[in-house]
Formats: C-alpha cells, structure tokens, sequence
C-alpha cells in the first residue's frame, strides 16, 4: 500500500516540517513548510519515495534531506521534483547515501550549497538554482550526471511575503 501525505500546511516546526523513517513507498505531494527548525522535508531509510510539487521556505538547515541511518544500506529509488525551496540556512536538497534523481525544482536564496551528494548514479537536471553561493557538492568518486540546470532569477510575485507564484519560473527555463 502507498503511503501518500498531501496539502498539508506546516508552519513554525521547533525541528523538521515532515519527517519519514524506515518506509516505502512513499509521495509527499503539495505540502508546505514554512520556518522549521532544522530541515523542512526529511526521510531516512525510506525507498521509493517521490518528492514533487512541495514547498519549503525559512529551514534551519537542509530543505530536503534524504538519507539512510548511520552506517546503512545505500537507499535507491528517490525523485525529488517540481519542488521551490527558498532560504534554507545550510542547503537546498542533499542526498546522503541515497540514490535517484532531482529535477524541475527552484531552489533560491539558499545560504550554503544547492544541491549536495554523496552516491552516483544520481541524475540532476532541470533545475533552477539562484542567489546559491556553491550550485553543487558531489562527495561521490564518480560525478552526479547533470544537464539543464540553470541560474535564472525565479521571478516569485511576492517572495517576502511568501507567494511564489507557483512553478512559472520553470516555464522560463531553457
């Protein structure tokens, strides 16, 4: 059985917004989080899962963090896409012994790192990646496969405010 967690508004969490462990099989789907603690979205140890259309804005830490426990198994089989993230502290997405593929997100005003790795085959394309000090660390001795990922300004109607318009920056991208 699938395990779905959709439209669900999250605002000031002391620690992480959405916190998954030890499952399978998984979509978060069109949820926001807004001023966590730390990480915005988190899973460890948590198989085919499917990351889209979220929104993650003001996280202590990581936007999204996906990761298998100390020592652990290389987890396969994450999508993280069509996701905006703006102003995370330390990163945007980072995948820490997890495989799989990140595409059509906006990560903006993201105090540290974009997008951070540590296993390959990790395919990274399509994103949008602006006002981020370091676009990419890849911790792996083979690269993450990467194409299409742009530096654009979003364009959010009114990011201050928290409206970001949607996706409409991805429509913008070559």
């Amino acid at each position: 059985a699938r395990l779905r967690a959709s439209n669900l508004d999250i605002e000031n969490a002391s620690n992480t917004g959405i916190k998954l462990r030890n499952s399978e099989d998984v979509i978060l789907d069109s949820n926001s989080v807004t001023s966590s603690g730390q990480r915005g979205i988190h899973a460890t140890d948590t198989t085919r899962l499917y990351i889209r259309n979220n929104r993650v804005r003001l996280a202590g830490t990581w936007g999204v963090h996906l990761d298998s426990s100390d020592n652990g198994p290389t987890v396969d089989g994450a999508l993280v896409a069509f996701n905006t993230i703006q102003a995370a502290t330390t990163g945007g997405i980072r995948l820490e012994n997890v495989r799989g593929t990140i595409r059509d997100n906006i990560l903006s005003e993201i105090g540290s790192i974009g997008i951070k790795t540590n296993v390959a085959p990790t395919n990274i394309h399509h994103n949008n990646l602006f006002a981020v000090p370091r676009l990419f660390d890849e911790e792996s001795e083979e690269p993450s496969r990467r194409w299409s990922n742009s530096t654009l300004e979003p364009g959010f109607v009114d990011a201050a405010g928290g409206d970001d318009g949607g996706l409409a920056a991805l429509v913008e991208m070559r």
